[in-house]
């Protein structure tokens, strides 16, 4: 694959790199034909890019191609941006053509932005929204869903929504906010503007204590704080009825009441993770297994007792067993656990611990999933442990 970018890549990163200009300066007809360059490359990159994809190749090739370029260009631009913001421009202006090179820097800078905009804007269809955002994009961006999101967190706590979920609802522009470094993808940032324009709306509307759970779940906002929200509010309820009986029903009609809510389709927090209609319906066909399998010892051994926790008493995991097990086996492995036997860290994670799936651990098989852990899991465990970096960068 013909790399298309690769002149420009030599003017930015060699031959107009500031470390390299302040021992060489240019001159100005010479910089004069870094400009000419610079447009000259944008016409043929474009129609290069065109060529390519009207032409008859593979899909997978015309994909490839189109995310090398984009990527590419993204790079390019924050090798710019960072000249641009960490040159020593005192040190710059004393040489005679220091004005120009900045110039210059600007006019590759606006090149670049135009070849990632034309690629949005003809080449969509093959646009990578998993590709991390541009620097200046990411900064521009954050401020202004910064400003917002502080709004509708106020509106919303002043029109009388609980507190705990709106926090929740904002929690994903927060950590972007709070990020120092610019790891947001496309594909987060639009879910973020999607998010923020539902939540303006629902300002507009009449407050009812469903709405705004209902429309997190709608958007399929599927990160483990939203889970535990409304697993710990059913939770609630379900302690407060007497009966196993009542207890099984009201859990029968929470689930209808969550398949009936409309999700918008294509719309996922996070893609790596499982909707959040299909990890509070695990959970409810866990907890109504659980119901009826109680009953069923009740019924015919009334007075043994359970020496089980109770569920409220249990430490509460977002992941999911195969995840939980990774982990358990990664801290003993790193001796961040000491105890010598692992079978014995097992048998108290799953005798103190549940996950949204299921109520009562298994030590054995816990042991034995985190022995052949899928790439799936393994990758779900990664994830995890670098959104626990983020805050504890923070602390």
């Amino acid at each position: 694959m013909q790399y298309d970018l690769e002149l420009l890549e030599d003017m930015i990163t060699v031959t107009l790199n500031p470390k390299n200009i302040l021992l060489v300066q240019p001159t100005a007809l010479e910089i004069a034909e870094y400009e000419q360059l610079a447009q000259t490359e944008k016409v043929r990159i474009r129609k290069r890019m065109k060529s390519i994809i009207s032409k008859p190749l593979k899909e997978k090739y015309k994909v490839k191609y189109v995310h090398r370029n984009q990527q590419d260009i993204i790079a390019l631009k924050n090798i710019l941006l960072d000249y641009l913001m960490h040159i020593d421009i005192k040190q710059l202006e004393k040489q005679a053509c220091g004005v120009l090179i900045i110039q210059l820097y600007k006019l590759l800078f606006h090149s670049l932005k135009e070849l990632l905009n034309y690629i949005k804007q003809y080449f969509s269809s093959y646009f990578n929204l998993d590709e991390k955002v541009p620097k200046s994009y990411f900064l521009r961006s954050t401020y202004d869903l910064q400003i917002r999101g502080k709004n509708i967190k106020r509106e919303l706590i002043k029109r009388g929504y609980d507190q705990m979920v709106v926090e929740v609802a904002i929690s994903p522009i927060s950590r972007l906010t709070d990020s120092k470094t610019p790891t947001v993808t496309y594909r987060q940032i639009l879910y973020i503007k999607k998010l923020l324009i539902a939540l303006e709306n629902l300002k507009n509307q009449s407050i009812s204590v469903s709405s705004l759970p209902d429309l997190l779940l709608s958007m399929n906002f599927n990160t483990g704080n939203f889970i535990s929200y409304v697993i710990a509010d059913v939770v609630d309820i379900i302690n407060a009825l007497s009966s196993q009986e009542e207890k099984t029903e009201r859990l029968l009609r929470w689930r209808k009441e969550i398949n009936q809510v409309s999700v918008k389709p294509g719309v996922i927090l996070n893609p790596n993770c499982v909707s959040v209609k299909e990890q509070l319906n695990s959970w409810i066909t866990e907890e109504i297994h659980y119901l009826e399998t109680k009953q069923r010892l009740l019924s015919v051994a009334p007075v043994i007792k359970d020496d089980l926790l109770a569920d409220e008493e249990k430490l509460h995991f977002s992941v999911s067993v195969n995840v939980l097990s990774i982990f358990v086996r990664a801290a003993h492995d790193s001796a961040l656990l000491l105890n010598k036997r692992g079978t014995l860290i097992f048998k108290n994670i799953s005798k103190y611990c549940r996950t949204i799936q299921a109520s009562n651990l298994s030590s054995e098989s816990m042991d034995k999933k985190s022995h052949v852990a899928e790439r799936a899991h393994k990758e779900k465990a990664i994830l995890a442990l670098q959104e626990m970096i983020k805050f504890v960068h923070t602390y």
